[in-house]
This record gives C-alpha cells, structure tokens and sequence, in this order.
C-alpha cells in the first residue's frame, strides 16, 4: 500500500528504505510510522524536519574485536539503531564522512594502520564498495566533509608515526585521494572533526592538546590556528549546526562538551555534560539535533546514543541504543548542513570558475571548480574538483546547456592537452573528455550549444581546434587565427565565435577575428579592441559580446563590446568597479555577464553587467579566496 503525499511518499512497508524525498537533494521513502509521527509532533509538512538519519560505522565491541556493522538511527526522533549493512572490513578508529546521497569511510585499523576509502549510498540499505586509496595510511585520524569533499587528517600511518597530513576526495566521484596540506602539529589520538560548508575544524588530539585548528574547504593547504578547547583531550568527536560546532567527550573518560562559532575564531565554550564520562565515540546528526553514539567508559564498550541540541546549552540525555555495544567508531550524519545542496543548486543560470591559485607566493596550484548562480548576486559554492591542479589562464566558455567542457591546458609541471568535462546537473569531479590537437596553455575557448572550439596558445600560437560536446573523443583541427597569439579571449554567438586581444610574443594584440562555427577554415578579420590587451574576461548574449579587465602590461578596468554578427571595432562600454585588473575570468547567461577578476595576487570580488546595455560594472558578491582560471556556463550567449 503506497500513498503520494505532497511530493512524497508513504508506504506501510516498515523495511522500506527512508530519507529526506521532501527535499530536492535526495531521494527515498518514508515509512508510514515516520510520517506519523511528524504529523503527530506538528512537524508536517515542513521540509526541514524531514527524516534525517545518522549512520554509526565499524568500531570495536566489548571482546575488543573490530566489527564491519553500518548502523541507521533516526535523528529526527528518539529510538534504537537499525542494521543498514556492512563495510568491506571490519575496522576501527576511521572517518566517516559524505554528502546527503552517499556516505564514505576513510583510512582506520584492521590488523594494520589502513589506508582504505569505501562508500554507501543513504537511501537505500546495502553493504559499502571500494572508493579507492588514501595516500597514506590514516589509524586514529578525524575528519568532515561538506557536500563536495570528504578530509581527513592526523593519526598515525603505516610505519606508527604520528601524521600531520590532510588529504581530500571528491564525494560523488570514487578515486584515490589527494594531498590538502598539513595540520599546525602531528596529531594521533583522533583529533575531533567537524564542518559548515565552507571551514573545517579539528579539535584535540595527540597527548590532550586542546589545540583548535581550521581549514577552509575549497582551498588546498595548511592548518590554521583558531583557539583553545576548554580543557586539553584527545579521542573526543564533533557535531556542527551551521553556524555552531559542539565537542563532546574524549581525554581520560571525560564528560565535557563545549562549542565554538565555526565562521570565527577563538577558544571554545561550556556547552554541558555527557550523561557519563567516555570516549571513543561515533557522533553526527541534522541541522538541529547532535548524536553521540557508544563510546567506552573505563573498560566498558557502550551502546548508549545520546542527544543534544545544538543551539541551546545542556546536557546530554538517552535518545537510544546501538545494535552492537562499541567504541572507536565512527559516524555520519546526512541530515547535518554542511553535507546539503544548497538551495538554489543547481541554478538554471549557472557559472563555473576553476582552478587557479590563492595567492601565496607558491601560487598553491587547486584542483576546485566553484559555481556561482548567474541570476542571483551573491549565490555560490563548490561544485567539484578538476583532475589535476592548474593555474594557467584558458578564457572562455565551452558549454551546452547539460555539459561544460574544460581545456586543461597546464600550467603545473608543463603544457598540457588534456581536456575534461562536467555535468551542470551533478557535483561531481571532472571527468576526462579527450586530447587537444596540440598540448597548450593560455588560449582562447568558445562555443556555441554543440561545439567547442580552442584556439591559440603559448606553446602553439596559431592552432585552432574543436569538438563536438555531447561526445567525448579527441579535438580535431579548425585552422589558424589570423594572428598568432596567446592569453586571447574566446567567446561567442550562436553561430559565429570570436577571439580577441592577445599576447604575439612580441607585442600586445587589439585584433579581433571570427569564424562560423559549424564550418571549419581560418579565422577572419573582424576589427580592433580600443586597447592592445591580454587577458580579458569575454562574456556574450546571443548578439553582443563584452570583454573586460585585463592586462596591457599595465593593467586595466576597460570594458569594450561588439555586435557579434558584424564587423567593425570594438566600442567602450564602462568600466570594472577596481582599477588594476591582472587577469579576468568570465561567465555569463544570455542577459548577464559577471567577471573574477585577479588582483595583484587574487581577489574575491565578481563583478556584473547586463549585457545589453553599457556602463559600469556592479558588485555581484564574493567568490572565496582564489584567483580563477577557467571558467564555463550552462547560459551563455552562444547556445540557443
């Protein structure tokens, strides 16, 4: 018996698998006791307290033996832990970690230090698959995701030596992981983990430190200081709000849980007490309530759950019991904030910007594709990885409205020809799409809604290449711009594409050229920029392209336009809101162009114009703490 209620679904079957099918993001049932008992509390329909579920993951029962047990428990109401399935292993002293539709375990111990990842999906009950490797191992390590990444950190590794390092994966993707950086100091007594959005932190660990620390998510690298622990423990867990973050237990059986506020710094609080003094436990939650799952109390393993509720302060109270009695084990939550789609994800006009660096001296080369809803100032965040980490500069888009190429290009230890792909649809990492004619960096890249075209470039100035983007293969030859040139800008119309600008390898460039983009040939003369830059940004409606920022060896904040199906010289638009403007990264819908702009090292600021009309630019919002070097858009003005 099934009945559809209000985009939902009940049904009488108990076993039938449940998560939150009220919210976009996921997808499932929910059972008809579950229904009930919202409707009871006053809670329906309200999507935000939608089932939300914890899982509590490996350990090790009171004979000390590890067990591979995946136990589910409601956080949304009080009651005992279910079987949900079974690791590959049985392991101890893990990470769990995910998003709302996938959960993943990483590193722990077997009969050794372990270095393995495997996931399972939220929704539906079964037993974990292979993920892939870390790139050491991690015993005794902590950790957190948003909903784009999973980190872990700290513990000890294979050789027994205390770890400092931070490694990542991309969730919704498998593969082995990927360096972060370092913590601020090796730690080995599993450092609490927890996470908003944007900023993980690790409290505690290696010899009772109270030692708080930061990362920022999106942002590969080293561990920041942030404050003190009210009182110095390792082997405590964590739980996150959005804006709160709370830890609880750890040390010598203690009872102490205290919170920070994630987005600051500074030492931590009294929150209240466990119910008893413990460590070891697994702990997760929702968007309101914290869960702290067995635990051991002197020599006893427990199965004891319970609860608190993060914004307030109190004690601990019984919320249930696990399936198995244990400690050293782990936890995910799928109803916590961090790991939720946002709720405009994803936008129906949406930008991506990837790559590029943070500005250290180094550069600190990164692997992340951030998005930014194009329609909606302000709106942003990750989306996934790039296969390899990157900074040099390929402007302009090729995209169709479902998938955004990628022209890799290099620059990390040298040209490349790798081109890789993403689904607008989907946070995922990029996938590999095919070669370049040549290997190259900093050129031009366009298109129109079935095909993209690369042209010209540091290491091949003149080449001109494309694809067809609903396939994957090998970039095949178009022919030559007019002028061989690098750092050009790419963008187009529906029919025609257009590069502009550009470095000869002598002098700067104004010339502007254009091909038809369904044919192939060299490309021809179009007119002349106002200036002689490189690097320009270039957005595009379906008739009016718009290149701004940049460089002329000194920078600028010139925007110039042209009607894209004529010829004739470009003409001032406006200006970007910052003069001094290094390097520029574009994205636009059919209607509104935004622009990342690269200050001196980097800059957070986007820009916005309407296309269709001239003047200066506007403040669209910030992006995070990188410059950007590649970009693509599911909107711009070259698909129909």
């Amino acid at each position: 018996m099934t009945q559809r209620y209000l985009g939902g679904i009940i049904t009488a079957n108990p076993t039938e698998p449940s998560s939150n099918v009220s919210n976009a993001s996921a997808s499932g049932m929910w059972t008809l006791q579950e229904a009930l008992s919202f409707y009871r509390a006053g809670d329906w329909p309200d999507p935000a307290n939608s089932p939300r579920f914890v899982f509590f993951i490996g350990g090790a029962n009171a004979s000390q033996t590890n067990q591979n047990v995946i136990d589910r428990v409601s956080a949304n109401s009080g009651g005992n832990a279910t079987d949900w399935g079974d690791l590959t292993t049985a392991i101890s002293y893990s990470v769990g970690a995910g998003n709302d539709i996938r959960a993943v375990n990483m590193g722990g111990y077997s009969n050794a230090n372990d270095n393995q990842i495997e996931y399972f999906s939220t929704s539906t009950a079964g037993n974990a698959i292979d993920f892939g490797d870390l790139i050491e191992e991690h015993a005794y390590g902590g950790g957190f995701s948003n909903n784009v990444r999973a980190v872990i950190a700290g513990g000890a590794d294979g050789d027994g030596n205390t770890n400092a390092e931070i490694s990542f994966i991309t969730i919704q993707t498998t593969g082995n992981g990927i360096d972060f950086g370092d913590l601020t100091a090796a730690k080995a007594s599993s450092p609490a983990g927890l996470a908003s959005t944007t900023r993980g932190v690790w409290a505690g660990g290696d010899s009772n430190t109270n030692v708080i620390e930061y990362i920022t998510i999106a942002s590969a690298g080293n561990g920041t200081d942030f404050g003190d622990l009210t009182a110095g423990r390792g082997f405590s867990t964590g739980v996150a709000s959005s804006t709160r973050g709370v830890f609880a237990g750890g040390g010598s059986d203690s009872n102490i849980i205290d919170y920070i506020t994630i987005a600051s710094t500074g030492n931590a609080t009294d929150f209240g007490d466990l119910t008893v003094g413990k460590q070891k436990m697994g702990a997760g939650g929702s968007a309101t309530i914290g869960l702290f799952g067995g635990g051991a109390d002197g020599s006893s393993r427990l199965n004891v759950i319970e609860n608190i509720t993060i914004a307030t302060t109190g004690n601990g109270a019984d919320w249930g019991d696990l399936s198995v009695a244990r400690d050293r084990l782990t936890a995910h939550g799928d109803g916590t904030p961090a790991v939720q789609n946002e709720s405009y994800f994803a936008p129906a006009a949406m930008g991506l910007f990837a790559g590029g660096g943070d500005g250290s001296g180094s550069f600190n080369r990164q692997t992340t594709i951030m998005y930014v809803n194009i329609a909606t100032d302000g709106e942003s965040g990750m989306f996934g990885d790039l296969t390899a980490a990157a900074t040099s500069a390929n402007i302009g888009t090729a995209a169709s409205s479902t998938r955004g190429i990628i022209r890799q290009g290099g620059y990390s230890s040298g040209y490349t020809n790798v081109l890789e792909y993403i689904t607008f649809a989907s946070k995922s990492k990029a996938t590999d799409f095919g070669d370049m004619t040549v290997s190259n960096s900093r050129g031009g890249t366009l298109s129109n809604s079935t095909r993209g075209i690369f042209a010209g470039g540091q290491s091949d100035k003149t080449t001109m290449g494309y694809v067809t983007i609903a396939s994957v293969g090998d970039a095949t030859d178009f022919g030559d711009l007019s002028v061989a040139r690098y750092y050009n800008s790419g963008v187009a119309g529906t029919t025609r594409g257009i590069n502009a600008g550009g470095h000869t390898g002598s002098a700067y460039s104004n010339v502007i050229d254009y091909v038809t983009i369904a044919s192939t040939g060299n490309a021809q003369d179009f007119g002349d920029l106002t200036e002689s830059p490189i690097k320009k940004g270039a957005v595009s409606s379906n008739t009016r392209a718009v290149f701004g920022g940049g460089s002329l060896g000194s920078d600028t904040n010139v925007m110039d336009y042209i009607t894209i199906a004529s010829t004739g010289n470009a003409t001032d638009f406006g200006d970007t809101t910052t003069t001094g403007q290094h390097t520029s990264a574009a994205v636009s819908s059919s209607t509104l162009g935004l622009f990342h702009n690269r200050i001196s090292s980097h800059n957070i600021n986007i820009d916005k114009i309407t296309i269709a009309s001239t003047g200066n630019a506007t403040d669209w919002g910030d992006l995070d703490n990188h410059y950007q070097k590649f970009q693509s858009s599911n909107s711009h003005g070259g698909i129909a």
